[in-house]
């Protein structure tokens, strides 16, 4: 895979400007991005998607999202955290957490539903 430096970098611009936008919101409220948690904003913490070494892209999780996302990360390649990775390898961190969180998110929302049905999970197809 190529990977064109002109358009990681502006991907990358873009994907902090968006971040700026969605911690500003998520701040502001208090909760965990993942699971909605809000019984105290005081301990919301941050969890860079991609490792602080190579992004500084985060959201707003509550302890047990964020254990459970650093766990997920602890399964990556070594690598991941050397604070020197090429451009490409960054942005392949960035997709990987991303990919971890929707992971979570469909996981939770499975069971959201599950429990608002009170079918125990079967399919009626």
């Amino acid at each position: 895979m190529v990977i064109d430096p002109t358009a990681y970098s502006t991907e990358i611009v873009r994907l902090k400007k968006d971040n700026q936008w969605i911690s500003q919101i998520i701040d502001r409220a208090g909760c965990c991005l993942l699971c909605g948690w809000d019984l105290d904003p005081r301990i919301i913490e941050n969890h860079h998607i991609a490792g602080k070494n190579n992004s500084d892209i985060y959201i707003p999780v509550c302890p047990n999202c964020h254990q459970i996302l650093c766990q997920k990360q602890s399964s990556w390649p070594v690598d991941w955290t050397q604070p020197d990775n090429p451009p490409s390898k960054r942005l392949l961190y960035i997709a990987r957490g991303l990919s971890d969180i929707a992971n979570i998110q469909s996981r939770l929302l499975k069971d959201l539903s599950v429990e608002l049905s009170g079918d125990g999970g079967h399919d009626d197809h």
